[in-house]
């Protein structure tokens, strides 16, 4: 069916998965180099408040729930940053972090996470 690659392996042992996985993990490892980390574009404000008018739009057609622009929110402002310029992967994830710590005091963002892990599915709040 195609589903395998050439480099894929098959463990019929359920046993044996973990022991196999590592074990393949590891013979990769010795020839792994990190990619050089490059640099992320912000687009600073301008585009910041291009973004944000957009999720306005959204909600105003119903395609937005209220806390939809709580979080969409939060992701245009660590792409777009508070100034025209560049950030590391490094900046960027620790940007993204703190979004994500804000974004677990809100209620709304709890009551989603729990409805999510209760029911398997999203919750549009």
């Amino acid at each position: 069916m195609g589903l395998l690659g050439e480099g894929d392996r098959i463990t019929m042992n359920r046993d044996r998965l973990l022991a196999d996985a590592k074990a393949r993990a590891l013979a990769m490892a010795i020839d792994y180099h990190p990619q050089p980390t490059g640099s992320i574009p912000l687009t600073g404000e301008s585009e910041k408040e291009k973004m944000l008018e957009q999720l306005k739009a959204f909600a105003a057609a119903g395609k937005a729930t209220p806390h939809d622009l709580v979080v969409g929110a939060a992701l245009v402002d660590i792409l777009t940053g508070d100034e025209v310029g560049e950030c590391s992967e490094d900046d960027l994830y620790i940007r993204d972090l703190g979004a994500f710590n804000t974004l677990l005091r809100n209620a709304d963002t709890l009551t989603r996470i729990d409805h999510m892990l209760n029911t398997g599915k999203p919750l549009r709040n």
